[in-house]
């Protein structure tokens, strides 16, 4: 139950930055760039030692792979993405 809530408590600061595929019952979403890359935002999430995961295949490449974590994790993440679109978005 603690998951479901975390990733609805994510939902709305995700929307903002990013197009959201959750359909899933599991810990993690599929989500989608505004104004850049899903690669490059992969690219510069690792330098700050935050993990998604990036797939290089036709139906994928557009989309990040994003494991729910804890609260404090997701902040981070969310605050990270924000000031990478922020800055690199096209």
């Amino acid at each position: 139950m603690r998951m479901k809530h975390r990733t609805q408590n994510l939902r709305p600061d995700m929307l903002d930055l990013c197009m959201i595929y959750d359909q899933f019952m599991t810990n993690f979403i599929f989500a989608k760039p505004k104004g850049l890359s899903a690669k490059d935002l992969f690219t510069r999430l690792r330098k700050q030692n935050i993990i998604t995961r990036w797939f290089d295949t036709k139906d994928c490449r557009n989309w990040l792979r994003i494991t729910i974590g804890t609260e404090s994790e997701m902040e981070k993440f969310i605050s990270s993405t924000r000031a990478i679109i922020k800055k690199y978005s096209q």
